[in-house]
């Protein structure tokens, strides 16, 4: 597990981004880029 991760802002500035999401649905974008249980590929562990 990581003590931090990177959020690059370009993520925050793609069209898809902005037409699609939510300012919820931004915020879990965020929560499953940072999250603590993510590997380094992007596994998370589902209990």
């Amino acid at each position: 597990m990581a003590k931090f991760r990177y959020v690059y802002t370009d993520f925050w500035n793609d069209t898809k981004v902005i037409e699609r999401c939510t300012p919820k649905g931004k915020l879990f974008w965020l929560y499953l880029l940072i999250k603590s249980h993510t590997k380094q590929i992007g596994v998370y562990r589902n209990t």
